[in-house]
C-alpha cells in the first residue's frame, strides 16, 4: 500500500469513528490499531481520556493522549526497565514531536486550545447547555472528527518513520 493511501484510510477511519461513536482518543486509537498490531487494552484505557481527560477541557486534545498511548505502547518503558530513568525511552521525544503538531496546527495541545482554534471559542463539554451547543456546531459532524483524523495520521506517520510494521495485510516495500 502506497504511505498517502494509508494515511487517507487513518484519517477516514478516525474521522468516522469520532463521528459516528465520539470518544476522540478512542477514535485515535481505534484507527491506529487498523492499520498496526496493538494490544485492545490500549482503546479500553483510553476511555476517559476524551473531551480534554472526561470532558473536562482542560486537559490534552484526546487525540493527542491517544496518540502518548500508542507511542508510550511502542516506545515507553517496561515494567522490567523501572531501573531506568523514564526520560531515556523514546517515546518522550516522539510525543513531543506529536505535541509540535498540534502548536503548528492549533496553537495549543488543550481540547480548549484546540476548539477555540477550530471553532473560535471553546465549549463547556462538563454542562449539558456546552454539549448542546458543541453539537449544534457540528462539533461531531465534520470539526472534532477533523482534528481526530489529523492526529491519527501524524501518529501513523511517526510509527512509519520509527519502523513500527503495518499489519501483515498491509505491508508493502513501498511504504
Amino acid at each position: 500500500m502506497i504511505k498517502n493511501e494509508l494515511l487517507k484510510k487513518i484519517y477516514k477511519s478516525a474521522f468516522n469513528f469520532e463521528k459516528e461513536s465520539h470518544g476522540c482518543a478512542q477514535a485515535t486509537i481505534k484507527a491506529i490499531m487498523d492499520f498496526f498490531d496493538i494490544d485492545d487494552i490500549v482503546f479500553k484505557v483510553a476511555s476517559p481520556c476524551s473531551g480534554g481527560l472526561s470532558n473536562g477541557g482542560l486537559g490534552s486534545c484526546g487525540g493527542l493522549l491517544g496518540g502518548s498511548l500508542i507511542i508510550g505502547y511502542f516506545f515507553g518503558r517496561n515494567i522490567d526497565e523501572t531501573h531506568i530513568s523514564g526520560k531515556e525511552f523514546k517515546d518522550r521525544k516522539l510525543v513531543n514531536n506529536l505535541r509540535k503538531e498540534y502548536y503548528k496546527e492549533y496553537n495549543g495541545e488543550t481540547c480548549r486550545e484546540v476548539q477555540k482554534s477550530v471553532f473560535g471559542h471553546s465549549f463547556d463539554l462538563m454542562t449539558e447547555d456546552g454539549r448542546k451547543y458543541f453539537e449544534n456546531e457540528n462539533g461531531h459532524i465534520y470539526k472534532c472528527p477533523n482534528v481526530v483524523g489529523k492526529a491519527a495520521k501524524w501518529i501513523a506517520e511517526i510509527l512509519i518513520k520509527e519502523g513500527v510494521p503495518l499489519k501483515k495485510k498491509y505491508q508493502s516495500n513501498k511504504i
